[in-house]
């Protein structure tokens, strides 16, 4: 149902207006629409209205993900003024759904007509078609669970937040996979196989991950580095790679700004890249070779789930290797166990 007026204003909130049924609550999102005032002050409630998640999700809801899909695969192909928009796309889809051409145009410094043109490019018959299939994001970051379970007050008790983190955490397991990530996963470690180097990187507390993974596969091919992507030399470190190589880059919202350059710094080279990261949205997705996404539907920051997918990576990749290999790893255990490095 579309509001009209100027006056209107619908806010992206989630309320748990229960009315003595959970279930109601669950299967259910509510939009508040507000009347303001000239001066942009609010006045009072105009409406709520509930919209069915089934009636959403027939309504095309999960093809938000195709779009972005389209857009990451398409890339390499756009001009450099298309790339811009893609980007703007993938990063600030929320601000892009309100926006008129001229606006989007003029917020990008490029013409409206060339914002047209991408959305002809897209597959739309124009803007206004591209935009709404945008505005479908706004519904899909309020679909019931996440959002809803972020508005609910949680427990207090120890064991009680220790039960919650488990169930969200199963949750995110079993939504990865059942995602069909398998196919994503076996191409990446493909390329791991065939590469001649591969480097690691990451920043902040996605540095994590990268050690881990980093580190255990090292044990099996010297191939393998890694480093922090806030190291002062890290361009150094990239320059002298090339197409048979591989980066592998790590980052989870909010993205690690000198990890995103140092990903174009390495896609500008045409070095393959496998990215790990939690959305199609992410700046990381159209520069990837290969895309491995582990979403987060938890009210928290939590990476079982790209721990998940790096476990899979290194025994996919350890079943793989080469003899060589096996003899380094086991000379290299034997080398640590000598030197006491372990109890």
């Amino acid at each position: 149902m579309p509001f009209e007026g100027p006056s209107v204003a619908v806010l992206p909130f989630v309320f748990p207006v229960c009315a003595g049924d959970e279930s109601f609550c669950l299967s259910r999102i509510s939009i508040v629409a507000l009347t303001l005032t000239e001066s942009g002050t609010m006045c009072n409630i105009y409406c709520i209205i509930y919209f069915d998640l089934q009636f959403l999700l027939q309504n095309g809801v999960g093809s938000v993900s195709n779009l972005f899909e389209k857009i990451r695969k398409e890339y390499a192909t756009f001009s450099p003024q298309h790339r811009l928009l893609a980007e703007e796309i993938l990063s600030n889809a929320a601000d892009l759904a309100f926006l008129t051409a001229k606006q989007l145009g003029d917020r990008l410094g490029i013409s409206s007509a060339t914002v047209v043109r991408f959305a002809h490019r897209l597959g739309f018959e124009g803007y206004p078609e591209l935009r709404k299939e945008v505005q479908k994001v706004f519904c899909d970051e309020n679909v019931p669970m996440r959002k809803l379970r972020e508005s609910f007050e949680g427990p207090k008790e120890a064991v009680d937040v220790f039960a919650d983190v488990c169930a969200c955490d199963q949750e995110n397991i079993a939504a990865v996979a059942s995602s069909g990530i398998g196919e994503g996963l076996g191409r990446a470690v493909d390329m791991l196989l065939e590469a001649r180097t591969v480097v690691f990187l990451g920043g902040r507390s996605s540095y994590s991950l990268v050690h881990y993974a980093g580190f255990l596969l090292r044990q099996l091919d010297t191939k393998f580095t890694f480093f922090n992507a806030c190291v002062d030399d890290a361009y150094e470190r990239l320059e002298e790679r090339g197409r048979n190589d591989v980066v592998f880059a790590i980052s989870f919202h909010r993205y690690y700004r000198r990890t995103l350059e140092l990903v174009a710094f390495v896609r500008e080279r045409d070095i393959p890249i496998i990215s790990l990261t939690d959305s199609l949205r992410s700046p990381l997705a159209p520069l990837a070779s290969v895309l491995l996404l582990a979403p987060n539907r938890a009210p928290f920051y939590s990476y079982v789930v790209p721990m998940v997918i790096l476990n899979g990576i290194v025994a996919a990749y350890a079943k793989k290797v080469h003899l060589s290999s096996r003899e380094i790893f086991l000379q290299r255990s034997k080398t640590l166990l000598e030197k006491g490095i372990y109890v």
